[in-house]
This record gives structure tokens, sequence and C-alpha cells, in this order.
């Protein structure tokens, strides 16, 4: 008897309980519409954030899927600035809500969604800056807390003394960053989206987030095992990572919140570094848009002031290990260091230092606001055809000068100099190139050069020096001001006979070098000193002594259109290069550099 009234008592209790369900269901929206919404959640995100919170719109209640409130033009706003325009703007604000706690008249929520964010920086100084965090709520005293526990052993906090409040997520859909108030506000970044998972202030937190800035998108990903602690100022384990198409960046080691103190292994890479730089200036970084980079370093010190450790670096083809310090504390960031290569594109190098053809005499903006005091080695090195060894090399820019100097290395056995100068504190800009090259074998610089029928198989001399407007090194060559030096000692010309040549000049008319006989010319000594004038080189004088022979030019070249004019003449050595009545030959060098002819007599035509 006792079992049969059991079981109908058993199944009015499931009906009880199922209609008390449904009742409670029925009235959550209810509930939440008039005692929660608005004035407590308001009050809720106002305790955590420290931020004036206020709620324009009205809110919606939704039980399915999730039980979750819905409120419109929601702002955060600092307290003391009234103001001034909210640090955060949100449009939409989505939060998931405990019913049970909602039953019991109370406001508890795991989840906060906001989408269509806007959060403003602060304009100092011509800079862009976060605004300052609150002084007062529940995460600024749980800093502040944990500040006293840092404060009490900095390098081994008691992690037991962390808060355990519990947090939960916070998610961004399509937000922004601005910059500036009112009609001067610009935005700085754009679909933004991402998750911040914390369950607890002493647990491990993770931030994974995308976005658009500049045109390009872009991942972040941020973990710590104690995220409370890194924002106290104590040292904590943390890894980030930054990837976009332009450039990826990742960071895995330990890091300081209050100086901004990182120590561990970072990694870089880029397909281009000069798309990379122009990306983080915003500006147009010319000469490097081919050039891809890859660097892996151990970093120490403050952000501020960075030492990249037991850096590896490659930059195109070129691989290169060494020590940087870079400086942010400064009015212009710095960079120093030392860099060692097993070989090195000196043409490469010389392009990071020079604007892109085509570009006009623009600046990339990262060069005009950077100090860089570089020292370079290389066992070896190639400027075009130039092999060059044992290098030592400078790079440095400073306040609208860069300086890139080759301050020695053997090439051609002998030692080399070569030094590019751009001054963009100018209208217009100025350029200098200069080179030295001392007891070098000219055999092996006309091979390298294709010049092996003007230069003599001897040791010799060479100093060159160009000055011109602009900030294109290549382009200034063809309207330079400059002077050309050489001098060489006993040799030969390998493939010129000097009687066939005065035969020729003999028989009258016009004839080129490949008519020359083919026979080496034993030299005593060879000199040339030149000098340029808006493109075009006036040869001072050209000599090549013989044992028993003076062959003597001069005359103009032009450096852009490469066409020759130039007067010489061939005397007995006894007599001197002024004894022109006497020589044994009287000549017209003519046509162009590639293929210049020569003639008994000069035609009385100007040359231009």
């Amino acid at each position: 008897m006792s079992r049969l009234i059991t079981i109908p008592r058993l199944r009015w209790a499931g009906i009880a309980a199922l209609l008390f369900l449904v009742g409670a269901y029925v009235a959550l929206p209810l509930l939440a519409s008039t005692r929660l919404v608005r004035d407590s959640i308001a009050v809720k995100l106002s305790e955590w954030s420290g931020y004036r919170v206020s709620i324009a719109g009205s809110p919606r209640i939704d039980v399915w899927p999730n039980f979750r409130a819905i409120l419109t033009d929601v702002s955060l706003s600092e307290w003391q600035n009234a103001g001034t325009d909210p640090v955060i703007a949100v449009p939409r604000l989505e939060i998931d809500l405990s019913p049970l706690a909602v039953l019991q008249g109370r406001v508890e929520f795991s989840t906060a969604r906001f989408i269509g964010p806007a959060l403003r920086l602060e304009r100092r100084d011509g800079r862009l800056f976060l605004p300052p965090l609150p002084l007062e709520g529940r995460m600024a005293r749980s800093i502040g807390q944990v500040r006293t526990v840092v404060a009490a052993n900095p390098d081994n906090p008691d992690l037991s003394q962390l808060p355990s409040d519990v947090f939960g997520s916070i998610e961004v859909l399509d937000g922004r960053i601005v910059a500036g108030d009112g009609p001067d506000r610009t935005e700085f970044a754009a679909h933004l989206s991402g998750a911040l998972s914390w369950p607890a202030l002493d647990r491990p937190g993770t931030l994974e987030a995308s976005g658009e800035w500049r045109g390009e998108k872009l991942r972040i990903g941020v973990r710590s095992d104690e995220p409370l602690l890194l924002l106290a100022g104590g040292l904590a384990q943390i890894s980030a990572s930054l990837t976009s198409r332009p450039l990826s960046l990742s960071f895995n080691g330990k890091a300081r919140g209050g100086d901004l103190t990182v120590q561990g292994p970072a990694k870089l890479s880029s397909p281009s570094l000069g798309s990379a730089l122009s990306w983080l200036d915003g500006g147009e970084a010319a000469g490097l848009a081919e050039v891809p980079v890859s660097a892996s370093a151990q970093l120490f010190g403050q952000l501020s002031d960075l030492k990249l450790d037991m850096l590896e670096m490659t930059f195109g083809e070129n691989s290169a290990i060494g020590v940087i310090d870079l400086s942010l504390a400064g009015a212009a960031p710095s960079l120093s260091g030392t860099l060692a290569f097993e070989t090195v594109d000196l043409l490469a190098a010389f392009s990071a230092f020079s604007p892109g053809e085509g570009r006009g005499i623009g600046w990339p903006s990262w060069w005009n606001w950077s100090d860089v005091d570089l020292r370079l080695s290389a066992e070896s090195a190639i400027a075009g055809p130039v092999e060059i060894s044992d290098v030592a090399a400078s790079a440095n820019i400073r306040d609208g000068l860069s300086v890139f100097d080759v301050s020695d290395g053997a090439a051609f056995g002998g030692r080399v100099q070569a030094g590019l100068r751009i001054d963009r504190r100018i209208e217009n800009g100025k350029t200098e190139i200069r080179f030295l090259a001392e007891d070098i074998d000219g055999a092996a610089l006309g091979k390298a050069t294709g010049l092996a029928q003007v230069i003599p198989s001897s040791h010799g001399t060479i100093s060159l020096t160009l000055k011109g407007a602009g900030t294109q090194p290549m382009a200034i060559v063809e309207h330079a001001n400059g002077t050309l030096q050489a001098s060489f000692g006993k040799g030969t010309f390998p493939e010129f006979d000097l009687q066939s040549f005065i035969g020729l000049v003999g028989r009258g008319g016009f004839f080129t070098l490949a008519d020359v006989s083919r026979k080496p010319l034993a030299i005593e000594a060879a000199t040339l000193r030149a000098s340029a004038s808006d493109g075009v080189v006036r040869i001072d004088t050209a000599e090549v002594k013989t044992a028993n022979r003076r062959v003597v030019l001069s005359g103009l070249a032009q450096i852009a259109g490469q066409g020759l004019a130039l007067a010489g003449t061939v005397v007995p050595a006894a007599l001197g290069a002024g004894t022109a009545a006497q020589a044994d030959a009287r000549f017209f060098v003519g046509g162009s550099w590639s293929a210049p002819f020569i003639s008994s007599s000069a035609p009385n035509v100007p040359f231009e």
C-alpha cells in the first residue's frame, strides 16, 4: 500500500519541479528586465573596470540558446574627465548571465561580448598612448594587492597571495582603435576581433586577436602563466606572437610588467624588408622592396633599451651574426652594434641607404627619424663583378646624414676603400661617392671590369671622388662633379701594338682599336688625371710612357651619352710631352666609350 502511494507522490514531485523550471524560464526575462539590467550590470562593469559605465539603450533579454542580456550604446569613461569622449564606446554589448544568480536577485556573468567597440588612444607630444588605467575598481585593487606581494620579494613573490577572483572571458567582434577626440578623431586599426580567456585572477590567461592595420591583416597571440603578476610589475612567463603578410614576430621568455623588461628568445621574419618597414612606419621604404629578412636573438633589457644578443640574421642572400643595441629612450630611435658576415653583397647594403630608382628624392621615413651606428665585417664581399675579402665597414645615420664606409678590404692584390655619403639636410639632397684602390694589380681590375684594353697589367693606385645633387647614387653619376686620378708602374698593355697604331694613323682615314695589331706593349708608367663637371669628364692628361715613346691624350668624355672627343700625340720619350711638332703621330679619338674610332687628324667639330 505504501508503495502505491509513493509512486504518485514522485510523479507529482516531478511535475512540480517541471512546472517550477518552466515558470522560472518564463519569469527570467521579466526578473532580469525589472531588477538587474541596466543599473546592476552597469555597476558590475564599473566595479570591475574602474570606469564610469553608462548604458543609453533599452536592454533586451534572450533566453535561448544562452541566457544573456543585450545592451546598446554602452560607454566606459574616465571619472575625472567627464567632458571627453569615452575611453571605450560599445554599440552593442552581450553578457551571458547566470540564470540561478538572476533568480536569486544577483548579477553574475562569465562572458562579455563587445560588438563594434571603439578604443580611444590619447595624443601627447605627437605620439599615441593608451589612456591611463583607472586607479579604482576591482581589477585596479587586485593589481595593487599583487604589487605589495611583488615588493616584498621581487625575485620570488609568494604566488599563493594572488587574488583568486573569478574573471571569465571577454570577446570582441569588429572592434576599432581610434585616436583623438571629436572631429579630429582618426581610425588607427579596424576589424579587430578576439577573445581574452582568464578563468580566475590567479590562473593562466590567453589572448587571441585578429584585425587589420594599415591595410594588412594580422593575428596576435599572447599567453601568460601569471597575467596578474605581469600587470602588477612582476616577472612572469609569457609567450607572444604577431603574424601578418609583411612581418611575423614571436617571443617566448619572461617579462616584467613594471619597467617592460624582457629576457628570452625572439624571432622575426619578413618576405620583404622594405614592405615591412613601410607598414610599420606608414611611409615608403624605397630601395629594399625585394629584400627578404629573418632573424633570431636573445632579448635582454627594457623594451625602450633592448639588447639583441646572439643575433643570427639573413638579409637577402647575406647571413650575419652579431650583437645589436636598440634604444627608444631618446628623441629618435637608435641602433648600434656589430655584424659579422661570411659573405655580403655591398651593392645590396648600399641600397639600404639610398632611395629606389624612380621614386624621386624622397627617403624612407624610418631612416629620417633613426640613429644608426653599425660596425660590419665580412670574410668576403662582392660589389657587382668585384670580389673583396677581409672587409671592414661601417654604417652611420644621424640627423639626415647617412654614411656608409668600407674602411678596408683586400681586392685585386691590393687594398681598397669606398664610401657613400648622402646628405638629406639640404634641399634636394646631396650625394658623395669615393673610391680608393692602392697597390692593386691592373690586370685583375681590367678583367673584372671589362676594361683590360685600357688598364695596364701592372701595379698601381686609383682614386675617384664624385659629388652631385640628389639622393640616388647611380643617378648622380650622370651629372656629378669630381676627380679621377690613376697611376701605374712598370708593366704591359697586353693587346696594343704601338708601332701598328702609329702606322694606321700615318695612313690617314678612320680605324678602330680592333684594327690595331694585338701585341704586348711594355710600359714604364701610366698616369691619368681627370675632372668631372655636370656629367662631362675633362681628361687633363692621360700619359703612357714606354722605353722610347710617350703617348699623351687630353679632351672630353660624356658620362651619360658616353661620347668621346680626345686629341692625342705619340712623341719620342726624350722630347717630352709638349713637342707636338716632332710627334711620331697625331690623332683624334671619337665615337663612344664602347666603340671608339681613331683618325689621323681632329675634325673641326665642337664636342658638346
